[in-house]
């Protein structure tokens, strides 16, 4: 476990951060100060005074840099020029005794989407998405228990940053590591995410806490943003039979949602955006949208002159809904009242 008590400067607010095993998203505006947060952890740069950071026990204040065997993704990969693909990648033999073995390197490769034919290339000849997975790559070969990622998989598409995550939810597995990344991206917080610590436009953190429970809160950041919305989760239940769909169990109710491929578990982490719930006060019998879950109404934000937020109690856990004024005095809502959740598209966070 990684604590840091950082104490306060003219530049920077005072934090303290306990990150466990697992994966850690700081998420926040540009500019809020979480690289120069993550760099202060690995050791880039120099800590205030009166400051106080451990891993695993150990005291890390007066541990330079190449001495806390971290591994460290910038955004832009940060590649030596003058080295090839391969020797990029196995650059930490020079000075590490538990690198890789070459079997353990292959697999780590092929999971990484890295092809053989790249490994003699220059890094010149690489693209923006290909050095990233090559400097990812670079970070995991020396097996770091921790691992520290500023916005590492910023250049490459949906399907090439969800290859890299799996990819990095095994090595995290198997070595019970800490993963600490910065998105900008709620949906990829959201899939990927144990813990989220929320960084405001300060610097400072504004709340920490697990992924259901942030993302399902009505008084932080996210949920005054247009990415507002719960994660909750269900479990699979089996297929439609005769569609591309799929059915979820969310305690006694049933979620359907498009088709679910091999790689996922019965356990399943899903994410319905706020704006995607509408509230109804009857059942609705006749209706294009499939799914339609009993809630209770948990909290109520007025939010802003355009709409307001709304906290269901479904089956022990939360669902948030945006709606206009209009709809909220019209339907003369209030706290405990039943109401019906109509969700309108499940995102899987497989």
């Amino acid at each position: 476990m990684l604590h840091l008590q950082r104490t306060a400067t003219a530049s920077h607010p005072a934090i303290e951060l306990h990150i466990n095993p697992g994966f850690t998203a700081l998420f926040g505006p540009s500019g809020a100060g979480k690289t120069h947060l993550l760099e202060q952890i690995a050791g880039l740069r120099p800590l205030p005074t009166g400051s106080t950071i451990s891993f695993a026990d150990n005291p890390w204040q007066h541990i330079p840099c190449e001495q806390r065997h971290i591994g460290m993704v910038f955004q832009h990969g940060e590649l030596f020029p003058h080295l090839n693909v391969l020797d990029n990648i196995c650059f930490a033999w020079r000075f590490r005794d538990k690198c890789m073995s070459k079997q353990q390197l292959q697999s780590t490769l092929h999971a990484l989407g890295i092809q053989e034919t790249w490994l003699n290339a220059s890094i010149q000849s690489l693209s923006g998405g290909q050095r990233q997975r090559v400097a990812i790559a670079r970070a995991l070969y020396s097996q770091p228990q921790l691992l520290l990622l500023d916005e590492a998989v910023s250049a490459l598409d949906a399907a090439a940053r969800l290859q890299v995550y799996r990819a990095l939810v095994e090595y995290q597995k198997r070595h019970q590591a800490c993963i600490v990344f910065i998105s900008h991206i709620a949906d990829e917080v959201a899939q990927f995410a144990d813990d989220v610590a929320l960084i405001d436009s300060n610097g400072a953190i504004s709340a920490h806490a697990n992924i259901f429970e942030i993302f399902n809160r009505l008084d932080n950041s996210i949920a005054d943003g247009q990415d507002a919305g719960a994660v909750l989760r269900t479990r699979h239940q089996g297929s439609v039979v005769g569609y591309q769909l799929s059915t979820l169990c969310l305690g006694k109710q049933q979620i359907i949602c498009p088709a679910l491929t091999g790689h996922f578990d019965t356990n399943v982490r899903i994410r319905i955006a706020a704006r995607d719930v509408s509230i109804c006060v009857e059942k609705p019998t006749q209706s294009s949208i499939l799914n339609v879950l009993q809630a209770t109404i948990d909290s109520i934000d007025p939010h802003n002159d355009s709409h307001v937020m709304v906290r269901l109690h479904v089956e022990e856990q939360f669902l948030l809904a945006r709606i206009t004024h209009k709809s909220f005095d019209e339907l003369t809502l209030h706290v405990g009242q039943t109401v019906f959740a109509q969700v309108k598209s499940v995102a899987l966070m497989g």
